[in-house]
């Protein structure tokens, strides 16, 4: 478009919406990972109360008490630590990427568009190397 003599305030307005688009098609599925996170505590406390619900059913027998409320305890922190040391941060580490295509996208249309109005190479050099 920009080799074709296109407007640059079109070329520009096309670009950026492209990058949104790409943006907030990408934050849609770190969306859904973090959900995902979201409910990970919740599956732990379902284990937690079948373990009870265990533990209640043989009051009689030590050994088998002792077993449930292990599953218990193990099924809240399986929930927890799954959402809290792997979902969580991997949803932070996508976003961070995520936001840095974005700010790769920004600057292919700054230069995309420096280069379709005609600005000096050098000038456009300089602005470009603020995206470092």
């Amino acid at each position: 478009m920009a080799i074709d003599g296109t407007d640059p305030e079109l070329l520009a307005d096309r670009l950026h919406d492209d990058a949104v688009r790409i943006h907030d098609k990408r934050m849609k599925s770190v969306t859904f990972i973090e959900s995902i996170g979201g409910y990970a505590p919740t599956l732990g406390i379902m284990g937690s109360v079948l373990g009870l619900i265990q533990a209640m059913a043989n009051l009689d027998s030590p050994e088998a008490l002792g077993h449930g409320i292990a599953v218990a305890f193990v099924s809240t922190l399986y929930g927890q630590g799954f959402a809290n040391l792997v979902i969580f941060p991997i949803t932070k580490k996508l976003t961070g990427y995520v936001d840095k295509e974005l700010l790769y996208h920004q600057l292919l249309t700054d230069g995309i568009c420096g280069i379709a109005t005609g600005k000096h190479p050098y000038r456009l050099e300089l602005e470009l190397n603020t995206y470092e």
